[in-house]
């Protein structure tokens, strides 16, 4: 809002919303006010305390307004009605509504009509006012989409895409997380950041080490029974061997998560195990079955990486990783999450399922 002259509202075009200063009305200032036309030294406007249709002088305003206290209902209050303020007063000071603060009086009064009727049932029976004159009263809504975007797979960090609503009392949304498939409460769950926005707009987020890089991002060596074909490794059963990355820069005392998804495997006791080789080997669980494995190591003094698949194995693997942990990693695992709205009663939006390596 601002405060400005008699000067300068005569110039200001019609449709401005605006009371008279103090922004406190007294008597004889009247209170909010539409301004329509300048015309000469003065203007035109509608006061929007009530007027009513069909009343043609202050006798009848105040006979309507009588009948209301002895519970009659008042007749339509008419919109349309203005009237010259007449006063010429060259000292007057005019408090004036900006756009957006106009903006978010509409969506107020939108909010208190679906306040008062929740069904939304609203028909304009008036044939006088035209389509353009009519208010969209759809409902509001905080968050219009949350998405994860970015590279994958996620090494220590997850991003997302935020897109808000028309809502104007939101402020911020959480972000928070569960364990994939957890039943989602926000007062229980892990809030992972707070983002600051405003209506309509659109926000990238990010939680977690966006630093980290594959260590793995080279081709393998390859041992007897294992082959690449279209960015997978196969490995045929009859011989316990590796897939093979030597000569990488690990640091001792370091934990290094490591992941990698089977896409099949089939045989009697298959498994696979990674380990961390060369300078005193540090060796996974034996991990059977299909799906997305993870885990970590603390290195020793180790140069190298392997994934090897046992005697009876025959599996096809593929996205294998690794990479030095940091305390800002986001933690590993595959999580679930939500973007929850701040001072607005809706659902938050999810889950939004990351695998986090």
């Amino acid at each position: 809002m601002r405060i400005v002259d008699r000067k300068t509202f005569l110039t200001l075009p019609a449709g401005t919303l605006f009371v008279k200063f103090p922004a406190q009305p007294i008597e004889g200032q009247g209170g909010v006010q539409i301004k329509a036309e300048t015309v000469g030294d003065d203007f035109v406007s509608q006061d929007l305390l009530p007027w009513f249709e069909g009343c043609e002088d202050s006798t009848k305003w105040a006979e309507i307004y009588a009948g209301m206290t002895k519970g009659n209902a008042s007749p339509p209050v008419d919109y349309n009605f203005t009237e010259r303020d007449g006063l010429f007063d060259s000292s007057q000071l005019f408090m004036v509504w900006n756009i957006d603060d106009a903006e978010r009086l509409v969506a107020r009064l939108h909010k208190a009509l679906f306040d008062q009727n929740p069904s939304g049932d609203y028909i304009y029976l008036n044939a006088t006012v035209a389509p353009s004159d009519q208010f969209d009263l759809t409902p509001q809504t905080a968050l219009a989409s949350f998405t994860q975007t970015g590279s994958t797979p996620c090494l220590g960090n997850a991003a997302f895409t935020l897109s808000t609503g028309s809502d104007t009392r939101l402020g911020a949304v959480k972000i928070c997380r569960v364990a994939a498939g957890a039943a989602f409460d926000p007062s229980t769950a892990t809030l992972v950041g707070t983002k600051a926005v405003r209506p309509s707009s659109r926000y990238t987020i990010t939680v977690g080490d966006t630093s980290r890089k594959n260590m793995l991002a080279k081709p393998p060596t390859l041992s007897t029974g294992w082959t690449l074909s279209h960015g997978k490794a196969f490995h045929a059963a009859g011989s316990a061997s590796n897939l093979v990355w030597p000569g990488l820069a690990i640091t001792p005392g370091a934990t290094y998560r490591y992941g990698f998804f089977v896409d099949s495997i089939s045989g009697a006791g298959a498994a696979h195990r990674v380990a961390l080789s060369g300078g005193g080997g540090v060796i996974s669980v034996s991990l059977p079955d299909t799906g997305q494995k993870l885990g970590t190591l603390v290195a020793k003094s180790n140069t190298g990486f392997v994934i090897e698949g046992n005697s009876t194995t025959e599996s096809q693997i593929d996205n294998a990783v690794l990479y030095e942990q940091t305390a800002a990693c986001v933690p590993q695992g595959i999580w679930d999450y939500y973007a929850v709205p701040v001072g607005v009663e809706e659902a938050p939006f999810g889950p939004v399922t990351v695998i986090i390596h």
